[in-house]
């Protein structure tokens, strides 16, 4: 005999983040010709499977007559990724003057989804005030990668409603955001709000979530906030005392006139930040992009270490600045840190020898050709007809050794322009 009782999903979830709670929707029908009316007790609904379950919004019992109907929701939540079903929850349905063994169980209908990463919880989100413009605002948008050990790839944050942005990216893209990093820009934009649309890949799982959050009405609403912009107002800038080392290398790298010259190439390197303001709390070090990465280390008492990779290999030398912030009590002071990147010796003689393949080449071919035109034996060679040869062939001879000319001459003009560059 089929139960009189049919449960029907309503737009049940494809996937349902890890740690938060999700709601799942059904109708319960009783048919027509059931032979009483059937009571469905408040919190009758339990899981058989891994899901904890909420029914904070089925308080009370509620009486169902043949042929009625009600929509009810009920919360559940995981601690693990996975797959998971709603076959796994159960309904309690007690006939209304019948006896317990009348009772019956009803298991929600099969609908299979995924158990993902929570992106809510591994992306934090903060807008921070700057300043205002007539009806617009300047926010600091700030996005840091929150979880311990786990990287980001393929971030991508959409800003909207887009006819609220005034200025400022709409889409911002980021292949990797290891665990603790940061992406940052600045908006203007009207309205009280804005939304922001995450979406990465965690685990190799795609996971989405949208974000809605106010814009500040306060400059510096939040602790970590850049200061209140003021127009003509100077920035608060600070002297610290800063250390950059070679890894894998004993000793410290000497700064000359306040720059530290460095190789590139992907060197790697330690900068380490003593900040000079006594409740100092944070030091954040920002990267060049596309020339020098920067990825924090763990902090030493009131030290903030660095790691430094110089990707960009220059053919002369290059003068980088990085920026960084000292968080302090109702402040943030700003500092600098500026870099001479100079060329690697593999980089010059690469260039020297690409420059002078072709006259090389050609200048051995003329030396040979010389060498085929004297007439008569070694010796005469060795002899009245090697001045001839030399006099003769000059040219192709200094084509022969033209690549340590062009190598010489890159070095002069890179130690000409290192003292303009590095004032």
């Amino acid at each position: 005999m089929s139960s009189p009782i049919s449960v029907e999903l309503v737009a049940p979830p494809d996937a349902v983040p890890v740690g938060e709670w999700a709601w799942v929707r059904f109708t319960v029908v009783l048919a027509v010709a059931a032979p009483r009316a059937v009571r469905l007790p408040a919190g009758g609904v339990t899981s058989v499977g891994r899901a904890a379950v909420s029914t904070e919004l089925f308080t009370q019992d509620l009486v169902l007559n043949p042929g009625e109907a009600v929509t009810l929701a009920v919360g559940i939540k995981y601690r693990a990724a996975g797959p998971a079903d709603t076959a796994d929850l159960i309904l309690q349905a007690n006939p209304v003057g019948g006896e317990a063994r009348d009772r019956e169980v009803v298991r929600l209908p099969a609908h299979p989804f995924r158990v993902v990463p929570s992106l809510e919880r591994a992306l934090d989100v903060r807008l921070s005030r700057v300043c205002g413009y007539g009806n617009a605002v300047k926010v600091e948008a700030v996005f840091t990668n929150a979880t311990p050990a786990t990287d980001l790839a393929d971030v991508e944050i959409t800003v909207g409603p887009a006819d609220a942005v005034r200025a400022g990216p709409l889409r911002r893209r980021e292949r990797r955001l290891p665990a603790g990093g940061e992406i940052r820009f600045d908006l203007v934009v009207t309205g009280p709000e804005v939304a922001l649309d995450c979406s990465a890949v965690i685990d190799g799982e795609p996971v989405g979530v949208r974000r809605m959050r106010a814009v500040p009405a306060d400059e510096g609403s939040h602790p970590d906030a850049p200061p209140p912009f003021r127009f003509l107002e100077p920035r608060l800038l600070t002297t610290d005392r800063v250390t950059v080392d070679r890894e894998g290398k004993a000793g410290g790298i000497l700064a000359d006139r306040g720059v530290f010259p460095l190789s590139g190439n992907k060197a790697r390197y330690h900068l380490v930040v003593e900040p000079s303001h006594p409740q100092a709390t944070a030091v954040r070090l920002y990267p060049a992009p596309g020339r020098v990465e920067v990825e924090p280390a763990a902090k030493t008492a009131r030290q903030w270490p660095f790691v430094v990779t110089v990707v960009d290999n220059p053919l002369f030398t290059e003068l980088v600045r990085l920026d960084y912030d000292v968080v302090a009590p109702g402040a943030v002071l700003r500092g600098e840190v500026y870099l001479s990147v100079r060329p690697t010796a593999t980089k010059a003689w690469t260039v020297a020898a690409t420059a002078g393949a072709a006259l090389t080449l050609k200048g051995v071919a003329g030396l040979f050709t010389a060498v085929a035109r004297v007439d008569g034996a070694v010796e005469d060679l060795i002899g009245v007809e090697w001045h001839e040869l030399l006099s003769r062939q000059w040219w192709e001879w200094a084509q022969f050794g033209c690549i340590p000319i062009i190598r010489g001459g890159l070095w002069v003009v890179d130690r000409a322009r290192r003292t303009f560059v590095e004032g």
